[in-house]
């Protein structure tokens, strides 16, 4: 119970409308401008993965136990996109990339999908939210199966203690669906 209340706090505060504007972490106001028509005229299918060092394959993953994230996403196959947002703290080394991969729990897969594009600013904590390109075949069948599928964030190595840092990565959760999207909804 201890360590899936921090997890719950994140996914909490991932999902809530707050009624501050959260840090924009270098994206656009294009982007988000497409993350609203994604999620609201455009439909498209909710998804969420709550990301932890644990599930991390192979591991091991970021060394701070208390490390972790939470992606709310709309998939959409006729835009071509996968519109997100993700909150993360707790890691022990700056960003490095982000990614949708293939593999179901437990197992680890190749890139599917890069999402750090472009680059997320290095940092242990914040929150990006934008849209990336994804071919329609792929966001079909990521719907089709959302539990073959994980997202992961890489942390870099750093320049005097390379140790934190995990650039095979760092916090991953798997793909499920959910019912409705925050996504639009900074």
């Amino acid at each position: 119970m201890h360590r899936s209340t921090p997890l719950l706090v994140l996914a909490l505060a991932a999902c809530a409308d707050l009624s501050t504007e959260p840090a924009r972490s270098s994206i656009d106001d294009a982007s988000f401008a497409r993350i609203h028509e994604a999620d609201g005229s455009h439909g498209g299918t909710p998804m969420m993965a709550t990301l932890t060092p644990g599930a991390e394959v192979p591991g091991p993953g970021d060394p701070n136990p208390d490390a972790g994230g939470v992606m709310v996403m709309t998939l959409n196959s006729g835009q071509e996109e996968i519109c997100f947002k993700v909150s993360f703290s707790g890691l022990s080394a700056p960003v490095s990339n982000a990614h949708i991969h293939t593999g179901a729990e437990g197992v680890g897969g190749g890139v599917l999908v890069p999402l750090a594009t472009p680059a997320w600013p290095a940092v242990m904590e914040g929150t990006v939210a934008q849209c990336v390109f994804a071919p329609r075949e792929v966001v079909k069948a990521i719907r089709k199966n959302p539990a073959d599928y994980y997202v992961n964030i890489h942390t870099s190595l750093t320049g005097e203690d390379p140790e934190p840092g995990r650039p095979a990565g760092a916090i991953r959760g798997q793909m499920t669906r959910t019912q409705g999207s925050t996504v639009n909804h900074f």
